[in-house]
């Protein structure tokens, strides 16, 4: 009796299932493979490739072979972007090899082609920094497509929309970054931006709020650049009796904190300076006014002296962070030299002038 042996009939179906395999596959398909995999010639592997989208249009392989092995390889992302989506747009596919990313394993051409999000993102930087913004869109549209949450690509959308003043959909943009953020330094960092672009757009209740809850969790409440917003909001709010204590605690902090820029330092030393300014200018206003008044009295002239002693003290103030401003600026502006000078000019002549001449309006 004839007897089968079970090794060559296995070995025979392993054949027939490659054979039925390989003819599923156009021969278009084939020849771009040999062309891009062998001899190295890109240019022939995507015009053979080209054609076999045609010849086989629900095979999602070929667009992410074309994309990934040709035309990323040529540098050409728009081509390969398209390819992306066209690979997305059709059935998924088995993996000719999968592989593992640590713990993840990429079998699936959907699931692979999310990793080439980063390749459009940085494409997309490139463009913004050379301030080509449509372009830098252009990518960024097939970063999303590709991974709908990258958060970067919302951040770097939300930060072209500030630059053309489009706060709202700036704003509209980190709130999806937010949506899909779970580190919480990155949430904290977005909630900042967040707050900074409403007190652009003048919502400073809105931006307070988020400021001040970021606040009260323990690991951020001494934030420095925490409280620098919170300083800006404050003179934004023209809080001034908020402001200054307030700048000088965060001044004080930045000084002793050795991570702090000292064009940081300057800054802070310079608002602190403009709003003593500010407010000596408003008394200062008030005692030059004084001076036309058509009912002179001891009484009011008194107060006008008191509060001019008031005002020198402000202008000093002032005077001083102006230098300290100019101390830690490494640059040494001309706008804070100028502020100085004329802090110097104004004491001059309250002491020299305008007191006198209100002393002199006191009746025995």
């Amino acid at each position: 009796m004839f007897k089968v042996n079970t090794k060559i009939l296995l070995l025979c179906f392993i054949t027939v299932i490659s054979f039925l395999q390989a003819a599923r596959t156009s021969m278009e398909f084939t020849s771009a493979k040999t062309y891009a995999r062998i001899e190295k010639n890109l240019v022939k592997a995507a015009e053979f490739g080209l054609l076999a989208l045609d010849k086989e249009p629900d095979n999602s392989y070929i667009p992410y072979f074309l994309a990934k092995e040709v035309f990323m390889m040529q540098k050409k992302q728009k081509e390969a972007g398209k390819m992306f989506l066209e690979a997305l747009r059709r059935t998924d596919k088995k993996l000719e090899k999968p592989f593992k990313i640590g713990k993840i394993k990429y079998d699936t051409v959907h699931k692979a082609i999310t990793l080439y999000a980063d390749e459009f993102y940085n494409t997309a930087i490139d463009y913004f920094n050379k301030q080509e913004f449509d372009e830098t869109k252009n990518m960024i549209s097939i970063c999303l497509k590709l991974d709908e949450k990258h958060i970067r690509s919302y951040i770097l959308l939300s930060e072209i929309e500030s630059k053309s003043n489009s706060i709202p959909k700036a704003i509209e943009y980190l709130d999806k970054a937010l949506e899909y953020s779970t580190v919480e330094r990155q949430i904290f960092d977005l909630n900042l931006q967040k707050a900074t672009y409403l007190r652009k757009g003048k919502k400073f209740e809105e931006a307070k709020n988020i400021l001040l809850k970021l606040a009260s969790q323990e690991e951020f409440e001494n934030d420095i650049i925490l409280k620098r917003s919170l300083f800006f909001l404050y003179i934004d709010m023209n809080e001034m009796e908020i402001a200054i204590p307030y700048g000088i605690d965060l001044l004080y902090k930045m000084e002793n904190d050795p991570n702090i820029k000292m064009s940081l330092i300057a800054e802070c030393a310079f608002n602190l300076a403009i709003l003593y300014r500010n407010k000596g200018a408003t008394i200062y206003n008030e005692i030059i006014k004084y001076f036309s008044d058509t009912e002179i009295s001891n009484e009011k002239t008194n107060n006008q002296l008191i509060d001019s002693e008031t005002t020198l003290e402000y202008y000093q103030n002032a005077k001083d962070y102006f230098q300290l401003s100019l101390d830690y600026d490494e640059e040494s502006s001309e706008t804070t030299k100028q502020f100085k000078k004329e802090m110097r000019k104004i004491m001059k002549k309250m002491k020299n002038e305008i007191i006198p001449s209100l002393e002199s309006l006191l009746k025995e």
